[in-house]
């Protein structure tokens, strides 16, 4: 992999944990809800599910489902910075960029499907980033150079 590829790489991994980041705290954190955001989020508490031998409210499935993407984004950025340092420069990285730029692209197509327009830039931007990485090595590093 070249080493504008990997450059490429490594900045996406890093956008993909600050987009994690950036998740939990727009899932916690922001300004106080308006009235209607306020009302539903009262209802959801309200309503409970009992499921092997736990109680729990509509609001807390969807903030652990808020968690819970936050928590794998960050963690998918961090593994693939780690992959990058500890793998020799001569490695490959094209399978995993390639697997990357489809994860990143799917998370951007659910911000669309949700209208969604934070995660649509950030994750947009990591997509832009890994999809690069992947079409540079898989021309084998020989982009921008004259033939």
């Amino acid at each position: 992999m070249s080493a504008r590829a990997r450059l490429l790489f490594a900045i996406g991994s890093a956008g993909l944990a600050l987009g994690g980041v950036l998740h939990l705290f727009g899932q916690f954190g922001g300004p106080q809800p308006t009235f209607g955001r306020a009302a539903v989020e009262a209802a959801m508490r309200a309503y409970t599910i009992d499921a092997l031998g736990m109680t729990m409210s509509l609001m807390d499935i969807m903030q652990a489902w808020g968690v819970s993407f936050g928590a794998m984004a960050i963690f998918a950025g961090l593994q693939n910075l780690l992959v990058t340092a500890l793998l020799p420069r001569s490695t490959g990285l094209g399978a995993l960029s390639a697997t990357s730029a489809l994860a990143s692209g799917f998370l951007v197509c659910v911000g669309i499907h949700y209208h969604a327009a934070p995660p649509i830039i950030v994750f947009g931007a990591v997509f832009l980033c890994f999809a690069a990485a992947t079409v540079m090595s898989a021309l084998g590093g020989s982009a921008g150079t004259a033939s």
